[in-house]
């Protein structure tokens, strides 16, 4: 038998209104705004009932409406957005003329990398050096009498602990190479894996890659429009039959050299400032 009072308790327990709501994960919250009245878009799911027994469950993007709750933006699908986002990644290409300018873009920042790296290495292997030198002094002393048994101990221990953190400094100096390689080999294959990368990956990758898409995510009429970092812009691909050619960047003042003018140029990218989903200019 049970007491009343613990009856009471595991009914408390096990009503439905204990019950924790489920949590569920989005990729794209946080990352976009909404075109119309600039307030976060969220999402939500939701589940629809048929009277035949049919169960859907639907995952919807919104405008949260917390700056104009008479915000006229509708929800969108996650299929739907997420095929705005893949059109867009489908749209990026490198033209010939940007990856022999990148080529050797990345072949002058290599050089100002190594330069530092060597520089930064010398200054840390001397201290290194120096460092070892004192261990070697230390053990003389102490062989010739010089320091007590206790001062050799407390010596050796301040040295050995600032060897240790020089060879830290010095291993952290050397993992640039491999950072900066991997961050080089990832600005280059971006643009040819990220739309397979976008529609089989994992909602974090998904969201790894609209991210690195660029800022200024909006969203409006159901429509993703997007500003394409500068070191993107040129990946775009272009309808080759404008007549909208621009010979210079001006509008952008991006300070380019001669050279990245001229690849860029024969890229013939779209330098408007936003483009919607079909990478086509905004009227």
């Amino acid at each position: 038998m049970i007491t009343k009072d613990e009856y009471d308790q595991i009914q408390n327990m096990i009503r439905p209104d204990n019950i924790k709501p489920m949590k569920h994960v989005f990729a794209f919250t946080g990352l976009i705004k909404c075109g119309e009245c600039g307030a976060t878009i969220t999402a939500e799911h939701k589940t629809k009932r048929q009277i035949n027994g049919n169960v859907h469950y639907y995952t919807y993007y919104h405008c949260t409406k917390r700056i104009n709750k008479n915000c006229s933006q509708r929800v969108i699908q996650v299929q739907d957005l997420e095929k705005e986002i893949a059109e867009i990644l489908g749209g990026l290409t490198i033209p010939p003329e940007f990856n022999e300018w990148a080529m050797s873009w990345l072949k002058d920042e290599n050089h100002k990398e190594a330069d530092d790296r060597n520089d930064i290495l010398d200054t840390q292997q001397k201290s290194y050096n120096e460092c070892v030198k004192k261990i070697d002094n230390l053990i003389d002393m102490r062989a010739g009498g010089e320091i007590s048994e206790q001062q050799f101990k407390d010596k050796k221990a301040k040295i050995v602990k600032e060897k240790m953190y020089l060879q830290e400094l010095l291993k952290d100096t050397d993992k640039r190479v491999d950072n900066w390689l991997e961050r080089a080999e990832e600005a280059l294959i971006f643009a040819q894996n990220a739309k397979l990368a976008f529609e089989n990956g994992t909602l974090q990758r998904k969201r790894e890659i609209l991210n690195t898409l660029g800022s200024n995510l909006l969203l409006i009429d159901r429509k993703l429009r997007i500003n394409l970092e500068n070191c993107l812009l040129p990946m775009k691909k272009v309808d080759t039959g404008s007549d909208n050619k621009k010979s210079g960047f001006e509008p952008l003042d991006l300070c380019l050299d001669k050279r990245k003018n001229t690849a860029l140029g024969g890229a013939r990218p779209d330098w408007l400032r936003w483009q919607d989903s079909n990478l086509q200019p905004l009227r």
